[in-house]
């Protein structure tokens, strides 16, 4: 029994020292042998036997240094980052996204296509299904070098299962979407909020030193946030950490559609800003309020400014709450209307202790946060290093 055990704890460290290896490379690629020797501490004989692992299963390949110098010149180890790739799969409330995504985690293919996914489960996985297979057809892809599938979509996720609990923008309810997709496809399929996969994307946008600690806050057909506390997703103890939307802001506000007072989804919402303008214009998109905006319209002008007041105390809530070095706003509100940065900004600082606005960065991952990062998250969790 003692000696299983003994060779079960080394087969795993033999394993973990695989993966540190192979990170390393694709991190801080080129390196050479006695770099690795040098960043893990382990043995010549070690690094070697590892590398020539990762060379025979082809994720990595060596290449001679093109500099002329005297002596031996360096051999340097780099991803073979085409040798596999990982899909990434969203669902928004109107249109379906997908990408391809390779072991260097970068969005190589992306297309989108429009479906009307609210309260149309069924029919948006299989689209998402004939995407896949037109995907794969298209750019020439050998099943076999896909690892899995990435799933990022707005709601409560039960994130060990695959499962989504509930999504109010998207009307879905106790659906084992990993599952339905493997049925359907054969890949091992990861899913997430969509926030929490957007993060993941973010990390690898931001200097690390500045991703580790972060709060994503992404305002759109609704609002929440992800956050990441040592380079890690934190999820409280049933993956609902970040539901921002649903936090007080005035507890005499509006009435919710969850069925609370004042939460901050009911002040800055897509819906429930067009919903607030609606009352006395004819107001059908964020598109319109911000045409409206635009000629200075004053109850447009004072509903989004009452938006941004609420949505400043919630952001200095998290910088006290967990005091981020970056707080990343995305979504397409400040797409709509960019010069309520600098409201933002004045409203901050009167709601912060300290100088929070230069912690604010925006999203430039624009439409591609959530492919990305769900095809990030379903390489890393897919690809096994044996």
């Amino acid at each position: 029994m003692r000696d299983k055990m003994l060779k079960h704890d080394q087969l795993y460290i033999k394993q973990q020292n695989k993966q540190w290896v192979y990170e390393l490379i694709k991190t801080k690629e080129p390196l050479t042998k006695p770099d690795l020797v040098k960043h893990t501490k382990m043995s010549p004989t070690s690094i070697n036997r590892i590398v020539n692992d990762l060379n025979s299963e082809n994720l990595i390949y060596e290449k001679d240094n093109d500099t002329k110098s005297v002596g031996r010149n360096a051999v340097f180890l780099q991803i073979n980052r085409d040798a596999r790739c990982s899909i990434g799969l969203e669902f928004d409330m109107n249109v379906i996204r997908m990408g391809v995504i390779n072991l260097k985690g970068e969005l190589t293919y992306m297309k989108e296509v429009p479906f009307s996914v609210r309260e149309n489960p069924d029919l948006a996985i299989d689209k998402s299904v004939s995407m896949m297979n037109e995907i794969i057809l298209e750019q020439g892809i050998e099943r076999a070098k896909i690892l899995g599938v990435g799933v990022g979509l707005p709601g409560y996720i039960d994130d060990k299962k695959g499962k989504v609990i509930h999504s109010d923008q998207l009307i879905w309810k106790d659906m084992n979407i990993a599952q339905l997709i493997f049925d359907k496809t054969d890949f091992q399929t990861v899913v997430d909020n969509e926030l929490k996969m957007q993060a993941v994307s973010e990390k690898h946008t931001w200097k690390e030193n500045e991703a580790e600690t972060m709060v994503l806050v992404g305002i759109g057909s609704g609002i929440g946030a992800a956050v990441l506390i040592n380079g890690e997703i934190y999820r409280g103890s049933s993956n609902t950490a970040g539901e921002i939307g649903h936090s007080i802001v005035n507890p005499n506000g509006n009435v919710c559609k969850c069925g609370k007072v004042g939460c901050l989804a009911s002040y800055i919402s897509e819906r429930s800003l067009i919903q607030q303008a609606a009352i006395a214009m004819q107001a059908e998109s964020m598109a319109d309020l911000a045409h409206y905006y635009e000629q200075g319209q004053p109850l447009v002008k004072s509903i989004l400014e009452q938006a941004v007041m609420y949505l400043a105390i919630a952001i200095g809530n998290i910088f006290t709450t967990y005091d981020p070095k970056l707080v990343v706003l995305s979504g397409q509100f400040f797409e709509y209307f960019p010069r309520l940065k600098t409201e933002l900004e004045i409203r901050l600082n009167q709601y912060s202790q300290h100088d929070d606005t230069k912690r604010i960065k925006y999203s430039t991952l624009q439409n591609k946060g959530v492919v990305l990062g769900a095809g990030i998250v379903a390489g890393e969790r897919f690809l096994e290093l044996g």
